[in-house]
């Protein structure tokens, strides 16, 4: 049965669904308290700026092109489906506030303890984004979330090192919370001037 997903909101300046509100939406929907999520598999296909429902597998899948993000933990698979509809409303972005309890160390950055109410994978995506910036000075495109597999959901302090790039389109960084690996999270890039 398909669920019209809560929360949809642009954030900041995007125009565009962020991987962050997606999964907050995704647990949010279905009732799904984080901290009790193993074996994470979350991936993001593509950016839209159209209110999105959730598909529950094993029920039919849609065209591979309405497809916007794919969710797997030990109990739940669903699909992130795109609509019609646009989205209207806006909320600010706690980037900036994340990044500013964020330490580089090198080819590392971790964060301590959360930004005010800000989840473990808001920090992640943060952290990782801040990360391949200072590796990559010199890039010029927007980093996007495609993929986390995840043995939970992170605990602070949360620690993302850059692994290495894949087929020079995409960036792998390995995570680690509270002082254990618990996955890994890749990137790809998004080339124009929005953030």
């Amino acid at each position: 049965k398909e669920k019209t997903m809560r929360g949809q909101k642009f954030k900041g300046r995007r125009d565009y669904l962020h991987s962050t509100t997606i999964l907050q939406g995704i647990h949010s929907t279905l009732g799904i308290d984080p901290a009790n999520c193993r074996k994470i598999d979350f991936s993001c296909r593509k950016l839209t700026n159209r209110l999105c429902r959730l598909a529950t597998f094993p029920e039919a899948p849609p065209a591979d092109r309405d497809i916007v993000a794919e969710y797997r933990d030990a109990d739940h698979h669903v699909l992130v489906i795109e609509g019609e509809e646009r989205i209207s409303q806006r909320v600010p972005c706690p980037e900036a506030e994340i990044i500013s309890r964020c330490r580089l160390d090198g080819r590392s950055a971790t964060i301590a303890e959360p930004a005010s109410d800000h989840s473990a994978f808001d920090c992640l995506i943060a952290a990782c984004k801040h990360l391949l910036f200072h590796i990559f000075p010199g890039h010029t495109g927007q980093f996007v979330f495609i993929r986390a597999q995840l043995d939970s959901m992170p605990r602070f302090p949360v620690t993302v090192a850059f692994h290495r790039m894949i087929s020079n389109r995409y960036y792998q960084a390995i995570v680690s919370s509270a002082g254990a690996k618990d996955g890994m999270i890749i990137f790809g890039e998004r080339h124009d001037d929005r953030h």
